[in-house]
């Protein structure tokens, strides 16, 4: 059994809760995990965790916290892969959850070519300093190996839904959509509404779950022109979001075609099927979108299409997340991963 140190830099509450996925799966396997917590982490974050627990607020604290004896170091980007191995100095072999392409993210929010090499270069460094890294998509891990020679050991775990326990006998509301998600640009909630422009009918009902209500309110105005059978609300329970999920025939997953997308494995998708959701996505995420055409759980969209066409519901999402997001798989990847 391995003494795994698993380091929390990161504030976001979802990037924390999905790292505990992760967490989870580890401790499945039999190694006794220490969480080291940064001190800028909101506590209840880690309240429920049963893990031992070790907290930090400056690099002369990790440097002590590494005094003990650990098997492995895990940690959540390649930034802080090179301060552990650089500026603490840690010894112990690191693992690296890498869950984007940090350089073309930063393009996109920046726009400064120096700024993504920068980035590129740091990744490019961290992964020559990891023994290996847990990808979030098979297309990941392919671009990596084709942009980056990478060559260590690596699994593809995706951020699988935490709803996958959910019982999704419920009664559907026919012809009901559904979006859950924020209003930034890159979540295309624009191009969303305006798909269920083009499909809406007399019948159908769209609700939109979101903590911007009054700016998904100004966006419907806009675009659909009116609100008749479609609900605007927020729910800050995560308890309830299965059940309420489970009512709707389809789910909106709109991307636009770029790297960030193609290398990534977003919640929405299996959080959808795990509750019996048929998704409407496109063809940006071309792992899922593949899995959507194949086994008829959805439709696959065009953004340059002037209208859509909806595929008839099916009711096997819930079967195809449980036949190929199986937890147990995971478990086993990370077994055999951690043997090495």
């Amino acid at each position: 059994m391995s003494k795994i140190a698993v380091v929390a830099f990161e504030t976001n509450y979802a990037v924390c809760s999905s790292m505990l996925m992760h967490v989870d799966l580890m401790a499945d396997c039999g190694h006794k995990i220490n969480l080291l917590i940064s001190s800028k982490i909101a506590p209840d974050c880690f309240k429920d965790c049963n893990y031992e627990k070790s907290y930090f607020s400056s690099k002369k604290d990790l440097k002590n916290l590494f005094k003990n004896h650990y098997d492995y170091l895990w940690c959540t980007s390649h930034v802080y892969v090179n301060y552990l191995k650089f500026i603490v100095g840690v010894k112990c072999p690191i693992l690296l959850w890498q869950q984007g392409d940090g350089p073309s993210e930063s393009y996109m929010h920046h726009h400064s070519k120096f700024r993504s090499f920068l980035i590129r270069q740091s990744l490019a460094i961290a992964f020559k300093m990891v023994k290996g890294v847990i990808f979030v998509s098979n297309t990941m891990a392919d671009y990596y190996r084709n942009q980056y020679r990478f060559n260590k050991a690596y699994i593809v775990v995706p951020c699988l839904s935490e709803f996958g326990s959910f019982n999704t006998s419920i009664e559907k509301i026919p012809n009901s959509f559904v979006y859950i998600g924020g209003l930034s640009v890159w979540q295309c909630f624009d191009e969303t509404l305006q798909i269920y422009k083009s499909v809406r009918s007399d019948d159908s009902v769209l609700h939109i779950i979101t903590l911007d209500i009054n700016k998904a309110k100004e966006k419907v105005r806009s675009i659909i022109g009116d609100e008749k059978n479609i609900e605007i609300y927020g729910i800050t329970d995560r308890s309830r979001i299965p059940e309420v999920l489970s009512k709707f025939q389809y789910g909106f997953l709109i991307r636009r075609d770029d790297i960030v997308n193609y290398v990534s494995s977003p919640i929405k998708f299996l959080e959808y099927l795990s509750c019996g959701v048929n998704v409407i996505m496109t063809s940006a995420v071309p792992e899922y979108a593949k899995i959507v055409e194949e086994y008829h759980i959805g439709t696959v969209v065009d953004l340059n299409s002037e209208s859509y066409i909806i595929n008839e519901f099916s009711n096997k999402s819930k079967e195809v997340y449980n036949a190929l997001f199986d937890r147990g798989y995971f478990l086993n990847c990370y077994k055999n991963f951690l043997a090495l």
